[in-house]
């Protein structure tokens, strides 16, 4: 079965490539992304699901930046890089010891 979803996450993504447009490319790789984590899931890989949950939500905000034609603050990099060093230590370390 996760074969099957990382499947369908790759045929997405590689869809994405041929979409014209900016948010057309982003939804193609959004659900992409989210069947992958989907398919991490079943394999039991925490780690690289949430990290890949939280390179999608910066995705998503630097895109909405970029939509209103603004440049994202750099304290951005720092929240999520912030946010992907405490996933790792919460997932490894209290999680799964």
């Amino acid at each position: 079965m996760p074969e099957t979803v990382g499947f369908i996450a790759m045929a997405l993504i590689i869809a994405s490539y041929f979409v014209k447009n900016k948010s057309g490319f982003l939804l193609y790789q959004s659900l992409g992304i989210v069947f992958l984590m989907t398919s991490y899931l079943l394999e039991e890989l925490y780690f690289a699901m949430i990290g890949l949950g939280v390179g999608l939500v910066r995705v998503l905000v630097y895109f909405a930046y970029e939509k209103e034609d603004k440049k994202a603050p750099i304290a951005w990099a720092f929240v999520f890089a912030g946010l992907t060093l405490a996933v790792y230590f919460i997932v490894n370390i209290g999680l799964l010891h």
